[in-house]
């Protein structure tokens, strides 16, 4: 008994030890291209600075970065676990060749509409029609494609149980624009242009590569066929079926970051510009934190089969979330202004604006506890087949931040556009976690283990 003890005890630490290296692995990873990311925005701020031109780019990078988060989230919650099965099956071919194809001609019908709707597009940004933001929105809608099979090459990946891949994936665009803004800058100058423009190539490269890395590893029919073969699947209509689910609370996420666009738009000249640059800052740690703890959450959470162990587990996960989490934004917001200054006040970009920026950072980094919070909240709801509670709840706190917006625009400071969402979505977590909290459970045939990470979770 001794022995078997002992036997069990080196499992357990053997365990501990391989999740804590995965953990920190997966921090180091995602700190490497955040640090690339950050780069680029300090060399768009330094030589850019806050203009209306910038405004344009930053405002229509809405678009691309709600079909990016849509692709990361929603659908690879239910593509991954879906593709995964069909890799076992002689459905794996179907599978691989019609979902690229699909992605292909859905990113360019995507761009073709974006450019039929350009003048309802710059009016909801508040931007005057003009040849920059004409060129703009072409060379964004351009990166829709791309995107899309990107996204396609994270999931697969995950699908095979390659997360360090996947994670590498994820990164890499950001990577290759920097390298690509730095270059055409060299080359043309501070045009306005060479921020779209990077923004197309990064995506385009890791796009191709996602293709020649698909087409060595797996065997499927390089024709359109594939794609209508596909759509008579039954496991293909099974997994819209899931997908449903997840792209509701997806579509309220995208819709409301949009409308927060629109209100930071109506606040003047330079703001939607200054809010992005806060919000770069104030969600630093999203992706080199919460994404892989509440990753790891989920696949802990999926291997206990115990009421009260898997509720145990949870408030312990959400513990280690808070502390963590809780301390990176309270170090940000000591340090916010010196962190700002250190990153942004160079160039072009001038102290009035800084100030701007460093205003809206306590906002940001509240709703950066409250969002990791509840991405570990959702795990559990999804796990324990309660995913449309979560998402219901979701939803009218996106409601309700946008009433906020409403009653508080022109009687109150910008950053009342960020307080609305983290009031609301604080609301919904408190009502979500009440429910995580409950011992009684459904009853489950079963636990389906999903190990892509959704971006809006």
């Amino acid at each position: 008994m001794r022995m078997l003890s002992a036997l069990r005890s080196l499992g357990g630490n053997s365990n501990r030890s391989r999740s804590l290296y995965v953990l920190l692995f997966t921090l180091a990873i995602g700190g490497i291209f955040k640090a690339a990311a950050f780069w680029r925005e300090t060399y768009i701020a330094a030589h850019y600075g806050v203009s209306a031109d910038t405004d344009i780019y930053f405002g229509l990078q809405q678009i691309p970065m709600a079909i990016l988060t849509f692709t990361l989230g929603a659908f690879g919650l239910a593509f991954t676990p879906a593709y995964s099965r069909a890799r076992q099956t002689e459905e794996r071919s179907s599978w691989t060749g019609g979902i690229l194809a699909l992605a292909l001609l859905l990113g360019l019908a995507g761009s073709a509409i974006t450019m039929l709707a350009e003048p309802f597009l710059l009016e909801a940004i508040h931007a005057q029609d003009s040849p920059t933001a004409h060129l703009t929105l072409l060379l964004l809608s351009l990166s829709f494609a791309p995107i899309l099979v990107s996204g396609l090459w994270v999931c697969m990946s995950n699908a095979a149980g390659r997360s360090f891949r996947s994670l590498t994936i994820t990164g890499l665009p950001y990577l290759l624009m920097t390298l690509s803004l730095v270059l055409l800058c060299l080359k043309s100058g501070t045009q306005s242009w060479s921020l779209p423009a990077s923004w197309l190539v990064g995506f385009l490269i890791t796009a191709i590569a996602g293709i020649c890395f698909v087409a060595k590893t797996e065997t499927f029919p390089a024709a359109l066929s594939s794609m209508f073969v596909l759509v008579r699947l039954k496991s293909f209509r099974c997994f819209l079926g899931q997908l449903g689910s997840s792209v509701l609370e997806n579509a309220g996420f995208i819709s409301n970051q949009l409308l927060m666009v629109y209100f930071f738009g109506m606040a003047g000249p330079g703001a939607i510009t200054a809010n992005n640059y806060a919000m770069r800052i104030g969600m630093l740690g999203f992706g080199i934190l919460t994404i892989p703890i509440s990753q790891l959450t989920q696949s802990r959470l999926c291997t206990v089969t115990s009421v009260e162990a898997r509720r145990r587990l949870f408030i312990r996960q959400l513990t280690t979330m808070a502390l963590l989490i809780g301390s990176a934004a309270g170090i940000l917001f000591l340090f916010r202004e010196d962190v700002g200054r250190l990153i942004y006040l160079r160039g072009q970009f001038p102290v009035a604006e800084l100030q701007f920026v460093v205003s809206l950072l306590p906002a940001w980094l509240s709703y950066f506890v409250v969002i990791s919070l509840n991405a570990v909240v959702s795990r559990m709801l999804f796990i324990r087949h309660e995913g449309m509670r979560y998402t219901r709840t979701m939803l009218c706190a996106y409601a309700g931040a946008n009433l906020l917006r409403l009653l508080a625009v022109g009687h109150a400071a910008p950053a009342a556009i960020i307080w609305s969402s983290v009031i609301a979505e604080s609301a919904a977590f408190l009502w979500n976690l009440r429910h995580c909290l409950m011992s009684k459970e459904r009853a489950q045939p079963g636990v389906l283990n999903v190990t892509a990470t959704p971006v809006s979770a």
